[in-house]
């Protein structure tokens, strides 16, 4: 009795414990899947892209590069996950694949070397011919809602045994599509059947196998797939959801990225594969304008004119935004290469729109602390945003990504949420707009909100909400990811015209510009008519501008305002006595010509915008004060320097200095007073008059003095000699006496 209990204590403990390791087993499912949900690292991913048809080279360089990665990732604890893209070329047809090097393909993905990994099918269109068999070899399949699976022997004239056995092996293996329905998708003769079973089981048999069943009394139903006498030919709708033998369907990589829980930026091929890159870069910095993005597509379009073997391009990207038409014009340019592989890098910053040409790349590395959307320099009306919308809509279908990160990045204003399967298998970054419009949006939990905001989000966000691949610390970094060990030569025009162009963009050129003009404007000044410092100031002022206007922060505006002030001050100085409102407003037109001109803004709208006002003030300041310092130097040793002696005249020396001091010296006329002379012009009243050899100007007391008549030096005042008639005899003796 007393083992007996025991026996039956044994066995409730026994079920405890199992009950225990149950639910802790469940537990941690649950904690994993809300950890991948939480945007935590999941599997490794190897990312193969497979071309179509497979040939020779296609096959081998999948394995070697698959191969390659699974080295990488033996010591992985985690296990790894190997994506495979069937990928139609448009060049040849897509159907014409050997059998041979598909079987190889198809042997490699279900043989030992891939025991540890999982190997995910995805069919972004038609896989026809027998580029099947490696399809068939994977663990599981996705498929594009427009993707189709079969035909496999539409290459073959005649199907022999070794290819019907291939077919059966591989579908054995894996048993991802049974064995009966991958020979019928590979042979036109063959019936694949689905049956109902009197036990409610459903099969797929072949007729043979049907009859069988038949003449034993088990089928309750049957099905005939596809049509007699034709290859079978599954779309994605019953491969999902009819048969189940695909396990998803997704529109997008990002869809896909979403239901295998892994990041979009994982679901890129190896930048490190064997092939050999030919390369070139692209720099594009400071204001994104309509002119640059011209320039910048001539750029590219030249380089492979000249090189046809350029297929990487790399954008260097250092932008506070721009022009949005402008920007999506080069957005839709980079995602339409289909032949030139493009890699954004982002150092410092790409604001507000020019995050948008980033993303249009294939690939994005980002510098850790590299600031990506938010406000920029150039402020969007809510009409301009939306004018963009669906323009940001079509560039993120085409680059397979969700549509409302890339657009919150320039609207700071819409709210994006982390949204997570039910499943709690894949999250994506979705606007509730975005997210009704999704296939299943039940299947889909809202979560947190993602803060992006007007400072937009660091280059470490961008990697972790699945935009930028990696991190880097330098162009030269991802260019040795890719192979490219030689230094990248620069995609570029006319290299007079591209070497100026450089030198205008610049930021210290345009305040030396500025310390110049103002410089020799103010030496100019001090020496009498124009010379070599007006001209040197007018130039130096006219470069100001033309590099304003080639970094798009400069306008017509900017130029009236300019000339304006000139004017302005020039009316004040030369027509209009003293110092007044023409004066005042000229030089205050001069300043705000400047100010703007070193920017894209009028008024500030944002914190960004103040920052940069901020910097054009200074730049304008910091210019003032060059100059005034320019001028102490100038009046102290300007004179002295060869060559620059010229722009202002030194002190006079030695007997210049004497003689001109001489000069100088004011005229006294105290002795002439009671002197008589005689006036050699009418003194009405002034005139002048002379006495013994000497001829002076001279002002009468109030009498009109006919010339000739003789008058007496009254009084002299400073350099005023003032006269009167001499009429009477006493005052000619007493001048004739003094």
């Amino acid at each position: 009795m007393t083992g007996s209990k025991w026996q039956v204590r044994r066995r409730h403990g026994c079920a405890a414990l199992l009950a225990l390791v149950v639910v802790a087993a469940g537990a941690q499912d649950d904690e994993r899947r809300r950890q991948d949900s939480a945007g935590r690292p999941g599997p490794p991913v190897v990312f193969v892209r497979v071309e179509l048809p497979i040939r020779r080279q296609v096959d081998d360089d999948a394995v070697a590069e698959i191969s390659k990665r699974l080295q990488q990732l033996e010591r992985s604890a985690t296990r790894p996950l190997v994506v495979i893209e069937f990928h139609a070329d448009r060049s040849e047809q897509a159907d014409q694949s050997r059998f041979e090097d598909a079987l190889s393909l198809a042997r490699f993905l279900s043989g030992p070397k891939l025991r540890r990994a999982r190997t995910v099918a995805f069919l972004p269109q038609a896989v026809h011919g027998h580029a099947v068999l490696p399809v068939l070899a994977c663990e599981q399949i996705v498929v594009h809602p427009a993707a189709e699976l079969g035909a496999a022997g539409i290459a073959e004239p005649s199907l022999d045994p070794t290819v019907r056995r291939a077919y059966a092996e591989i579908a054995d293996r894996r048993r991802t599509i049974p064995e009966p329905v991958a020979l019928a998708m590979l042979d036109p003769e063959v019936v694949c059947l689905e049956v109902e079973l009197a036990d409610g089981s459903r099969r797929f048999v072949l007729q043979s196998e049907v009859d069988k069943l038949r003449a034993e009394g088990q089928v309750v139903g049957e099905t005939v797939l596809g049509q007699r006498g034709a290859a079978l030919v599954l779309d994605a709708s019953a491969l999902v959801t009819r048969y189940g033998f695909a396990a998803h369907q997704a529109g997008s990589m990002a869809d896909l990225a979403a239901v295998l829980g892994v990041p979009p930026a994982a679901l890129r091929d190896d930048p490190s594969a064997s092939r050999k890159w030919h390369a070139v870069r692209l720099s594009l910095d400071g204001i994104i304008d309509a002119g640059k993005v011209k320039r910048s597509i001539r750029r590219i379009e030249s380089a492979r004119a000249a090189d046809p073997q350029i297929d990487l391009l790399f954008v260097a990207l250092d932008s506070s935004g721009g022009e949005p038409s402008a920007v999506l014009e080069l957005g839709h340019f980079l995602a339409r290469q289909e032949s030139l592989r493009t890699v954004a890098v982002v150092h410092h910053e790409a604001r507000s729109v020019a995050a948008l040409i980033a993303l249009a790349c294939d690939e994005f590395y980002v510098a850790p602390s590299a600031v990506i959307g938010g406000d920029g320099s150039v402020s969007l009306s809510n009409r301009e945003l939306a004018d963009m919308k669906g323009s940001i809509i079509e560039l993120a279908r085409r680059q397979q990504i969700d549509w409302s990160l890339p657009l919150a990045l320039v609207d700071a204003k819409l709210q994006v949420y982390r949204y997570s399967r039910v499943n709690g298998v894949g999250q994506r970054y979705l606007c509730d707009e975005e997210h009704r419009g999704l296939p299943e949006p039940d299947q889909w939990r809202r979560g947190a909100a993602v803060d992006i905001g007007a400072d937009g989000i660091s280059g470490k966000q961008a990697v972790s909400l699945g935009l930028a691949r990696e991190t880097i610390a330098s162009l030269d970094e991802v260019a040795q990811r890719f192979g490219v060990d030689r230094e990248l030569r620069e995609a570029k025009g006319q290299w007079l015209v591209e070497a100026v162009q450089t030198l205008g963009s610049q930021p210290w050129f345009a305040r030396t510009l500025l310390f110049i003009a103002f410089f020799a404007l103010i030496s100019e000044a001090s020496s009498p008519g124009l010379g070599i410092a007006g001209f040197v100031s007018a130039v130096c002022f006219l470069l100001f501008f033309w590099a304003a206007f080639l970094n798009g922060t400069a306008g017509w505006l900017e130029v009236i305002l300019f000339l304006g002030g000139l004017i302005f001050l020039a009316a004040e100085i030369f027509v209009i006595p003293g110092f007044g409102i023409f004066g005042i407003g000229g030089a205050v037109m001069l300043l705000a010509s400047l100010v703007l001109a070193s920017q894209t803004f009028i008024v500030p709208h944002n914190s960004y915008q103040l920052r940069v006002l901020a910097r054009s003030l200074w730049l304008v300041a910091a210019a003032g004060c060059g100059v005034l310092g320019g001028i102490w130097v100038m009046s102290r040793y300007l004179d002295r320097l060869p060559m620059l002696n010229r722009l202002m005249l030194g002190p006079p020396t030695g007997e210049e200095a004497e003689v001109q001091q001489q000069r100088e010296l004011p005229v006294s006329y105290q002795h002439l007073i009671g002197r008589i002379g005689t006036a050699v012009t009418p003194l009405v009243p002034g005139g002048k008059a002379e006495f013994g050899e000497e001829t002076v100007a001279v002002i009468s007391e109030g009498d009109l003095i006919e010339k000739g008549d003789r008058v007496i030096v009254m009084d002299v005042i400073g350099p005023k000699v003032i006269v009167a008639r001499a009429s009477t005899d006493s005052q000619l003796d007493r001048g004739i006496r003094e």
